[in-house]
């Protein structure tokens, strides 16, 4: 009888293991960064995924459009296990949700302020903005006005950021003081106000933001923003 000649069995190699770790949690930073829905799903496909995405790296990029900036009602723990792991990992989302409830809801100028700028320099786009907001509506209109000029000439379009944290400050009271008592107009006398109505209506400014006068800009937003006061 031939005997079969017997070969060592190879162990399987999987793909995820022929990529760079460090590639691999890129890529799923960048998945939860569009969508923290689709991380979920990838952390059921397999055990290597589940395991490289909870890497502090994807935690820190994921987004959080999903989730209201004020919850209403007890959240599951499922939801607020994500929340807690995006704070402990850095994300500069969760500071700037902080920042905006300690200025516009608490009055919390200076812990506000510290925490919009921690998450601007993370690169938080809207961050950035609101530093400006907040040296205009705290009587620093020559400083506000010229972080506007800078960040338009750096290419941020100031009126989509205006336009979002309209929507923010839809989710939250609105408390600020500030809001009630500020007002800036142009020296040179040429403020286009023209508002339509007293909230956000759309793209009806973004196009002038790209051109106007600076301090009209400002002064616009300003008018804005401070419809948006509960007091």
């Amino acid at each position: 009888m031939r005997m079969r000649r017997r070969f060592p069995k190879k162990n399987k190699v999987s793909y995820l293991q022929t990529i760079p770790r460090e590639l691999t949690t890129h890529i799923l930073s960048r998945v939860a960064a569009s969508s923290a829905a689709d991380l979920s799903s990838i952390k059921q496909s397999c055990q290597e995924l589940r395991e490289i995405a909870e890497d502090s790296y994807v935690y820190q990029h994921a987004s959080l459009d999903k989730f209201p900036i004020v919850e209403w009602s007890p959240i599951c723990e499922k939801k607020q296990k994500f929340l807690n792991k995006c704070k402990e990992s850095s994300n500069p989302e969760i500071w700037y949700r902080e920042a905006l409830l300690d200025f516009f809801n608490k009055k919390d100028y200076a812990l506000a302020l510290r925490k919009f700028s921690k998450a601007a320099e993370a690169g938080h786009v809207q961050a950035l903005y609101l530093c400006c907001i907040m040296m205009l509506l705290s009587g620093n209109q020559r400083r506000g006005v010229g972080m506007i000029a800078k960040i338009k000439k750096d290419g941020i379009r100031v009126g989509l950021c205006c336009r979002k944290l309209i929507e923010e400050l839809r989710q939250i009271w609105v408390l600020n003081p500030l809001l009630s008592q500020s007002r800036l107009l142009c020296s040179k006398h040429h403020n286009r106000y023209r508002p339509r109505t007293n909230n956000w209506s759309g793209e009806e400014y973004e196009d002038e933001d790209e051109d106007d006068c600076t301090t009209c800009v400002a002064a616009r937003h300003i008018k804005l923003i401070c419809a948006c006061s509960h007091l």
